[in-house]
This record gives C-alpha cells, structure tokens and sequence, in this order.
C-alpha cells in the first residue's frame, strides 16, 4: 500500500480527520516519511514576550513596546532611534563576540517583565546612561534555529532522552521573509505506530519544542506512507 497525504493551514498545528478511515493489514510493516513542507519563514524573534524596552532620563520612565516581528540588530536600532531620538541611543553588534554594544544617554532597565534584554544578550541589569555597555552574553537574534516536524502516527523517536513523534527535522536557514521550501533528498521513513488511520495531526515547533509562531502564513505539509516487509 502506498498512501500520500497532504495538509495545508495557518497554524503550527494541523489536524485533518480521515474519512473513510484507512485500515492497514496487520501483517504488514508500513513507514512514513516527510515528502516536502512549504511555509514562509515569517517566524519573529521579537513577539509579547520580550517586545519591551524600559528607559528613564530625569527621573522620567519610559516604556517603548517593538512590534511583534523578525528583526536584525540595525532595525530595533531604528526603531528605538524614532521613539528616543536619533542621538538618544546606539545600538550595534560586536561581530567577532558576538556581543551587543549599546550606549545611551537614557538609563536602560533590563531587569522588568517583558523585557527585550535576553534578546540582547543582556542579563538582568540595570544599565547607567552615558556609558558603553558590553553584553555579557552572546546576542540571541536567531530564535528558531532547527524545525521540528512532529506527526503522530509515528514512533521510534526521542527529542533529548523522551520518546516523541519527531518525523523531520531540518535547519531553519532561509531568510526572514523568504519562503522555506523543504524538500528532503533521501526522506527517512519511520514506523507508523497504528493499523488503522482516523486522524493525522502535524505539529511543527522549534528546536525548543515550542510550537511555531506563523503569524498567519499557510503551511503545506506533504507526507508518504508505504508498506515495506511484513510481521513475523
């Protein structure tokens, strides 16, 4: 038997119910493997959870809220740059360390909720104006680095030590904005953990396990299931 199903939506999450259910012989050994995957990476690194920046200059606090979006170092540069004034802040990238050098004629707080410190690669710390500020921890502008496939038909997995449904992973490489084409040159099919088929559910997540924020963006999931050997 050789089966191909494709899922398509806005979601990390697809579940798509199968009707009529697909019975599987028993004696058969059947696999799945990930034929090709299609969404735009449009994943932002900058989203509700680390999208605020907390100033204060006189004695007079600020919060500036960043857009949910993927950001280079240069563009929350610019947009600070709008909210603060263009002299008000610098903000660059130490290439060799990997650092983030930021100065600023505002006291910068890192240490409140929300902040986009971490990001920045910056603990929590309150920063005083008129100095340059190294950060003492690499920048962290790439949040998804790996894509992780999950489909629950599948077994024979572990995601660090714990037996999982992981059916494909893949670097995350492509450009903000750009659309992620997964095609694998040789798919790895993995044993299909049941004999009769009324739901397929894909779960995609990061290299993390948290689950994709697509932000709107169709993704199409294309699978194969096929039958190889048979059971003793």
């Amino acid at each position: 038997m050789s089966l191909s199903f494709t899922l398509s939506g806005n979601s990390s999450i697809l579940s798509q119910d199968v009707y009529p259910a697909v019975k599987l012989p028993r004696n058969e050994r059947h696999y799945i493997g990930l034929v090709d995957l299609e969404v735009f990476n449009s994943f932002p690194n900058i989203d509700n959870d680390n999208n605020r920046f907390f100033v204060k200059k006189g004695g007079e606090e600020r919060e500036i809220e960043i857009p949910v979006g993927c950001y280079e170092i240069t563009q929350i540069e610019d947009y600070l740059k709008k909210q603060l004034g263009d002299d008000s802040i610098s903000l660059t990238a130490n290439m060799p360390t990997s650092q983030c050098v930021l100065e600023s004629n505002y006291e910068v707080n890192f240490k409140k909720r929300n902040s986009i410190g971490p990001l920045l690669g910056f603990d929590s710390v309150i920063l005083p104006a008129g100095k340059k500020h190294y950060s003492n921890l690499p920048v962290k502008i790439t949040k998804v680095t790996s894509i992780l496939v999950d489909c629950n038909l599948v077994t024979g997995t572990y995601l660090n030590g714990v037996p999982g449904h992981v059916l494909h992973q893949f670097a995350a490489t492509t450009p903000p904005g750009y659309k992620i084409v997964e095609v694998p040159a040789n798919v790895i099919y993995l044993p299909v953990n049941t004999s009769f088929i009324d739901n397929l559910t894909v779960r995609l997540s990061d290299q993390d396990g948290k689950l994709l924020n697509l932000r709107g963006e169709t993704v199409t999931v294309r699978l194969h299931l096929k039958q190889y050997g048979f059971h003793i």
